[in-house]
């Protein structure tokens, strides 16, 4: 039976006395998964919040703004849901699997980032 973590850690090579990953190596990895996770809720609650910014100057501009802007921040809204989504999966992933997630965060993250840094563009023209 293949086991992971820190059972890993916990059990003996073939009955010796070595141990299969070494304890330091696990705890500087899973230090390392609980800093991404850390850095990855930081940004989205950053992106949150400036979502909000964003609905809030829009709707405070004219009308017909508000009305361009809508599409936009719907698509914003469903990139945040799609890293919120993500998030979720590297909180619920097992220890082999996180680095595979964290592909998929970081390239959800890169998208949400460019298209919140165009609107943000777009509306400073108004």
């Amino acid at each position: 039976m293949k086991q992971s973590g820190a059972a890993a850690c916990d059990r003996y090579a073939g009955g010796q006395s070595q141990w299969l990953y070494p304890r330091r190596q696990y705890q500087r990895y899973m230090t390392a998964r609980a800093a991404y996770e850390e850095k990855i809720q930081a940004q989205f609650e950053e992106f949150t919040a400036e979502i909000e910014k964003l609905k809030e100057k829009a709707h405070a501009a004219k009308k017909q703004a508000e009305v361009d802007y809508a599409d936009q921040i719907r698509d914003l809204e469903t990139l945040r849901k799609d890293l919120e989504k993500q998030l979720e999966t590297l909180r619920a992933s097992g220890d082999e699997a996180w680095g595979e997630v964290q592909i998929g965060i970081d390239k959800a993250t890169g998208e949400l980032k460019r298209a919140l840094d165009r609107a943000l563009v777009k509306l400073k023209g108004l």
